[in-house]
């Protein structure tokens, strides 16, 4: 499960809530970039403990949450949240792109993929409508463009759709790119001003929007880790605890998945 989806809970009740709901992996905030979202960032100090509940909950972390490139960062100056990704067991970091100067931006991921590489770390480059990279077919060429072994392309399905994407797109990106994907609903449309407000704080329940997420995942890489990154601000309003949220979420979350692996299975069987 995705920190955004919870925001409001400290890490280790976030932990909890998801074990409480089968979760087996969980990402987490470790950048200052989240405190724009009022999430909890995990302190350098506590990720000892936190690697701690993990273990403790049979959790995975899949991914430190989250870097923004902008045109004024100093790639220096992320190792840490490198090294806390690293310390809470994640395999990877996802990465936004905000710089509007490609070769810039360019050079500066590719600074960051080096740095992610001593620690053995994967860069997840995460594409939107609010980001300087995007479509897919975009966020394809900038990772060709900066040709690092430990980059990958991350996919989330409103962002696919709210680039312009369609599902097919899915089955251009080269083989062993996808290092990971989320799984979120909402109309088939909204307005461009709204979409920001989407992306944060009001997603759908998978399977409760309009999106066909049956179809897109059915063409998800085998074994890609998925999570569920629901932020669901309007309910939290209307008094749903977290608990029930989760509870709703991965529920959507598993039935979708399900019909994913039914369309794949039955494609597999007219392949036959």
């Amino acid at each position: 499960m995705g920190c955004l989806s919870l925001c409001e809970l400290t890490a280790p009740d976030f932990i909890a809530t998801a074990a409480a709901v089968g979760c087996k992996h969980v990402s987490l905030f470790v950048s200052s970039a989240a405190t724009s979202l009022v999430c909890e960032v995990i302190k350098a100090e506590d990720c000892d403990s936190v690697r701690g509940m993990l273990d403790d909950h049979g959790i995975t972390c899949t991914s430190a949450e989250y870097i923004l490139l902008e045109p004024a960062s100093n790639v220096a100056e992320f190792r840490r949240v490198l090294e806390m990704g690293a310390r809470l067991g994640a395999p990877r970091a996802s990465v936004c792109v905000m710089d509007p100067q490609r070769n810039r931006a360019l050079d500066n991921f590719s600074a960051l993929c080096e740095l992610g590489r001593d620690l053995g770390l994967q860069l997840g480059l995460e594409f939107m409508a609010i980001s300087e990279v995007g479509p897919i077919k975009d966020a394809v060429a900038f990772l060709a463009a900066a040709a690092q072994p430990n980059a990958g392309l991350v996919v989330d399905a409103l962002h696919l759709a709210r680039t312009g994407g369609v599902w097919s797109d899915l089955r251009q990106v080269p083989d062993g790119l996808i290092c990971y994907m989320q799984i979120c609903d909402g109309p088939l449309w909204v307005p461009a001003d709204l979409v920001l407000a989407e992306i944060v704080h009001n997603r759908g329940i998978p399977g409760e929007g309009g999106l066909a997420l049956a179809e897109l995942f059915s063409m998800a890489p085998a074994g890609v880790q998925i999570d569920a990154e629901v932020p669901l601000e309007a309910l939290r309003a209307r008094g749903v605890p977290p608990l029930e949220r989760a509870r709703r979420i991965m529920a959507g979350s598993r039935k979708v998945l399900e019909m994913a692996q039914a369309i794949r299975s039955q494609a597999h069987a007219v392949l036959s």
